[in-house]
């Protein structure tokens, strides 16, 4: 073959013009022999076939592996079995918070205490599980009230350190004229003990108070009371309840001394003036027998009256001065002074009178008490 550009000639295989280089067949033909023979000569070698690090681990670019029917199926029944492990995982927590608040409501229930749910006074069980109501008996006698509440064998029963609730809206049990008293303690003269008792509230129940003695008591029979008049003729009511299980045999000083003034006995009727039937010597008048005149009152600022009975005469202008006597609603007496110093009672606040009763006794009247 002549090649074009330098009419040089060319075998028919050449590409290209060996002279002058000029591509003189457009369709070479290169006459390359297959793998089998480019190779059959080359030494033989025995080559790992392990996958390399960088095959193994390293993904080619754009690599779309091709997935078998059956590792595709296999993928999706992996995928569906942690599908339902979840779901189960998700249902065994629903169940468990279900179970454990469950849980929680109920020891929350058996730990809640139970509390009346009606007006009166109570004792509560040392675990605060139970309630039991204590009954109200009124007596127009407290000394009869002793008798009987001591003999009753069916009060409520309290450890020595009783859980006791007062239930009240103020009007049907005033607190502040309720009185703890020991039932064996009560004298026919009206003198009795009482111990004192601490008060606190009930969370979340205003009308309902915890009445406590936190030195607990000796063991016998115990009473809330309400005096109301003398102590022997009035209008009295108890609430009665037994202390069990405790090691003091006495409440000591704890126990103290008070005193519910007994109704007056009248006074003896005056005789009145006679005229004596003895003769008359000499033309002289007859002889007159007549009562003894009344001491002569003390120098005074005026009468005072009583205003309600049950008032007390003590011995200092005091609300803990000793009684002298008890007074009787409209009783007169002579004001000798009053006292410098003041005291409040039920609300109340106001000196004392210094008096003088008509059969001469002497002492303090609080002077709220009395009417001038």
């Amino acid at each position: 073959m002549n090649c074009p550009k330098c009419n040089t000639v060319n075998d028919d295989q050449n590409v290209f013009c060996i002279n002058c280089g000029l591509t003189i067949s457009p369709n070479p033909v290169v006459n390359i022999p297959p793998p089998t023979q480019q190779y059959q000569n080359l030494p033989k070698t025995n080559y790992d076939t392990t996958p390399s690090v960088e095959t193994a681990y390293i993904p080619q670019k754009n690599f779309n592996p091709v997935i078998s029917p059956l590792t595709e199926q296999t993928a999706k029944k992996s995928s569906s079995k942690l599908i339902w492990m979840s779901l189960i995982l998700i249902l065994f927590l629903f169940a468990g918070g279900i179970a454990g608040a469950i849980y929680f409501i109920k020891k929350q229930a058996e730990n809640a205490e139970v509390l009346p749910d009606h007006l009166g006074i109570f004792v509560q069980s040392g675990d605060k599980k139970t309630v039991t109501e204590i009954d109200k008996k009124e007596f127009t006698n407290a000394l009869h009230a002793k008798e009987d509440l001591i003999k009753t064998d069916s009060l409520p029963l309290s450890e020595k350190k009783p859980n006791l609730i007062l239930y009240s809206d103020g009007k049907d049990i005033p607190l502040n004229d309720l009185k703890l008293i020991q039932l064996d303690t009560i004298a026919d003269d009206g003198t009795l003990k009482q111990i004192n008792y601490q008060v606190s509230l009930v969370e979340g129940k205003p009308e309902m108070k915890r009445l406590r003695v936190p030195e607990g008591l000796a063991q016998g029979k115990y009473a809330f009371a309400l005096f109301d008049g003398f102590f022997d003729e009035g209008k009295h009511k108890f609430w009665a309840f037994q202390v069990q299980n405790a090691e003091k045999t006495d409440n000591g000083e704890m126990a103290k001394a008070m005193t519910i003034s007994t109704k007056p006995k009248p006074s003896p009727t005056p005789t009145p003036l006679t005229l004596m039937s003895t003769p008359t010597q000499n033309n002289a008048m007859p002889i007159v027998a007549s009562t003894p005149k009344p001491s002569v009152a003390p120098p005074t600022n005026g009468y005072a009256y009583c205003r309600t009975n049950n008032v007390v005469l003590r011995s200092s202008p005091s609300l803990s001065g000793a009684k002298v006597d008890g007074l009787y609603k409209g009783q007169r007496l002579y004001v000798i002074r009053q006292s410098d110093n003041y005291s409040s009672w039920r609300g109340v606040t106001g000196n004392w009178a210094y008096v003088e009763t008509d059969d001469g006794l002497q002492g303090w009247v609080f002077s709220p008490l009395l009417r001038y």
